[in-house]
């Protein structure tokens, strides 16, 4: 059967009010194992299932976390070279974050990705509910699932849902999936890697693995920092201190936000290894919507251009009139409604579809049906520093806070 014809799984209403309460997440995955029925999350959870989901949940959150996987064991150090299965110099990366959803948003998300041909192809983390196998399985197993391997290779970061199950089934089961495909075949050894070229390089970090803290409290101590063996591998196997080409970090969880919580510890761990005043490009997931900001430091972080990506499958937030957003920069955001679910409206999906020509890198960002942002960079050799070129809004319907160019000045 082709995959254009597979059925989903879930419906994207299965999603609606979802929060970052882990035994929430837990009691949508055992009420969405059967046929989808009628009824709100407190009969769900008084009907027999709610055993099934005491035991999943106590089992994962109470019994003992994944080890965590890092390159001190591997042949290789997760560095990788860019290249292009064709051999052109012209090489494209799609960027997904949110999207393990088995939804009809995911599938179409997910097929428009395969019009590109990408040569690369990332998930910035989430699988939903929980990260269990059959999640798991369901959005990536090659062939059968709307994921679209790229023709070089795929890789995924772990978010805080697949740390809901502790993590296992995305170190055993995802992670073999991916990794490179040409011109050998190398599985994905850790949660973190590097691509890179003489001009640039794409560095995805695990903020996932430590944010999932205490039992029934996750929701507010969750640090979504560095482990120790990755800060080593940036310091001795990437060597980011002495580098000095273009640096594109991908990650879950948000730098900067005008909506939502901030994790700031990350990129605490990243400014004592380069610095304050090095610009980089940084794009994540976490938050279930499509924003822009233009240059951004904290008190204690790197310089940044943040984008958030997390558009993928969730239903994508809309900010309701009225509410506050904080002054972080912001330079627009997709605040256009797709669709009403009684009274909650959500927001369009979308992915990222990054293309590095030499120095040149073009980030083109769309929803499910057509290009809506286009944004341009170049690396100055002489000056070992990233530079803005242009920023497009080809939808002329987005929220923007000021002048779009602020985004790359």
């Amino acid at each position: 059967m082709a995959i254009e014809n597979r059925e989903p799984t879930r419906e994207i209403n299965d999603y609606k009010n979802l929060t970052h309460f882990v035994a929430q997440n837990h009691a949508r995955v055992e009420s969405t194992k059967p046929k989808h029925k009628a009824g709100n999350l407190l009969e769900k959870f008084l009907s027999s299932q709610w055993v099934l989901w005491l035991f999943h949940y106590v089992k994962s959150r109470f019994g003992p976390r994944h080890k965590f996987q890092s390159y001190k064991t591997t042949v290789d150090k997760g560095i990788y070279q860019l290249h292009s299965s064709h051999g052109s110099s012209i090489i494209r990366l799609a960027l997904l974050a949110d999207w393990g959803t088995d939804t009809r948003e995911s599938k179409q998300i997910g097929l428009a990705v395969a019009h590109h041909k990408p040569d690369y192809s990332i998930h910035l983390g989430d699988t939903y509910y929980v990260g269990a196998p059959f999640e798991i399985k369901n959005n990536f197993t090659p062939r059968d699932s709307f994921w679209h391997y790229g023709s070089v290779g795929s890789f995924a970061l772990p978010g805080n849902h697949e740390m809901y199950s502790n993590g296992g089934p995305y170190f055993d089961i995802l992670l073999p999936f991916m990794g490179l495909r040409h011109p050998q075949k190398i599985i994905q050894g850790a949660s973190y890697f590097c691509l890179e070229n003489e001009y640039w390089r794409i560095i995805g970090l695990d903020t996932g693995y430590r944010s999932v803290g205490i039992p029934f409290l996750e929701i507010f101590f969750s640090n979504a920092d560095l482990r120790s063996e990755v800060v080593d591998w940036l310091i001795n196997d990437v060597k980011i201190k002495n580098d000095n080409r273009g640096l594109i970090f991908l990650t879950h969880h948000q730098y900067v936000s005008a909506f939502d919580k901030e994790y700031s510890s990350t990129s605490a761990q990243l400014q004592k290894l380069i610095g304050k005043n090095r610009k980089v490009l940084w794009l994540w997931g976490h938050e279930h919507r499509f924003a822009m900001y233009g240059r951004y430091c904290s008190t204690n972080g790197v310089n940044a251009y943040g984008r958030c990506i997390g558009h993928g499958g969730m239903p994508a937030s809309i900010v309701k009139d009225g509410k506050k957003i904080k002054e972080r920069n912001l330079v627009l955001y997709d605040n256009r409604i797709r669709k009403q679910f009684g009274k909650t409206n959500v927001g369009h999906n979308g992915y990222s579809i990054m293309t590095i020509n030499n120095e040149n890198l073009t980030v083109d960002y769309y929803d499910e049906k057509k290009l809506i942002v286009t944004e341009q960079w170049t690396y100055n050799k002489t000056g070992q520093t990233i530079e803005g070129k242009s920023i497009v809004d080809h939808c002329k319907e987005l929220n923007e806070q000021q002048n779009i160019m602020n985004a790359i000045l």
